[in-house]
């Protein structure tokens, strides 16, 4: 495996006035240029749709393929999409390689997070910052191996509910359901309800899925969909042709995979089936962290507290086990 990027010591730590988080950034920073949160009120471009795909700083493969797939369909005014990846790198090469991409293509924004099992303060920064730079309706973050069925999806979204959304693929267990952070996607007024609670008592987990559970417990009248078209199946047959019939976004689809479900995905107007019950597949609808075990226990925490479960802040290489 490739060296890591070398990293700053430190990273931007999240702050709290009156009750609502901030991050003091500098507009001149050691790194990368951060990508600033700062509201544009009545200026914000309305969309349907904001799309954030996370994405570590030496994953370039990756968002090539997504960019001659599937991210084509970004041209619409009806969505905006974006790359996050971290910002705090000063590796003179990943800077300069990742400078040169954002130039070329202006689909990357960086977060002040040092890599590594962050998932938790990135969903928080991504949210804020396209709430901040978009009056949109919905709001799906991905991971950058899922291949998305966006014209599809745009297709769908009107006939989908406005209000209490939170669209995934939801993880049932013994008294505990929670949404995968691979594909989150949730209705505006979601979003703000997260944003909205009170910083000195939020929390914050290195995993966004268990954060995001958590979060979602004191929220009243949610509605949870669990999309079965959303295949996280491993064995997974990567020479299925039209898989935008039968999907909506498949996961763990590497840079070679994407480029080979893209070949034939026939992406487009499907037919839209209805939300089901949840209780038709998982009896649970709440989320309780202190059941987990093994490598993704860690005990949440206040976000304002900026704690560090995890002191080395390498590569999360996920399934894939290997840089691309």
């Amino acid at each position: 495996m490739p060296d890591q990027p070398d990293l700053l010591p430190f990273r931007i730590n999240v702050r709290e006035i009156q009750g609502k988080i901030f991050w003091p950034i500098s507009k001149v920073t050691v790194g990368l240029p951060i990508s600033q949160i700062q509201d544009l009120g009545e200026k914000k471009p309305r969309v349907l749709l904001v799309i954030i795909v996370s994405t570590a700083p030496l994953r370039w493969e990756r968002r090539n393929a997504i960019r001659q797939t599937w991210w084509k369909y970004c041209s619409v005014k009806e969505v905006a999409c974006h790359f996050f990846t971290d910002g705090q790198v000063v590796n003179k090469k990943i800077q300069k390689n990742l400078l040169n991409e954002t130039s070329r293509y202006g689909d990357i924004e960086f977060q002040p997070l040092l890599g590594g099992i962050e998932f938790g303060i990135r969903f928080l920064y991504h949210a804020k910052w396209a709430a901040a730079n978009y009056d949109f309706q919905y709001f799906l973050r991905t991971d950058d191996d899922y291949f998305v069925c966006l014209k599809k999806l745009l297709n769908e979204l009107p006939w989908r509910p406005k209000h209490n959304l939170c669209w995934g693929n939801f993880h049932c267990e013994v008294n505990m359901t929670w949404i995968d952070e691979s594909w989150m996607m949730f209705s505006r007024d979601i979003i703000d309800k997260f944003l909205n609670q009170d910083a000195r008592t939020m929390l914050c987990h290195p995993h966004a899925d268990q954060q995001i559970g958590m979060w979602l417990n004191n929220i009243s009248g949610r509605l949870l969909f669990h999309d079965v078209r959303l295949n996280h199946v491993r064995d997974f047959d990567w020479r299925a042709r039209n898989v935008c019939v039968t999907y909506m976004g498949v996961h763990q689809a590497f840079a070679s995979r994407i480029l080979q479900l893209a070949k034939t995905s026939e992406d487009g107007a499907k037919t839209v089936p209805p939300i089901s019950k949840f209780s038709s597949y998982c009896e649970y609808d709440t989320f309780d962290y202190r059941k987990l075990n093994g490598r993704y226990f860690y005990e949440p925490k206040p976000c304002v507290e900026n704690a560090i479960w995890v002191k080395n802040h390498r590569l999360w290489l996920g399934e894939e086990g290997r840089v691309n």
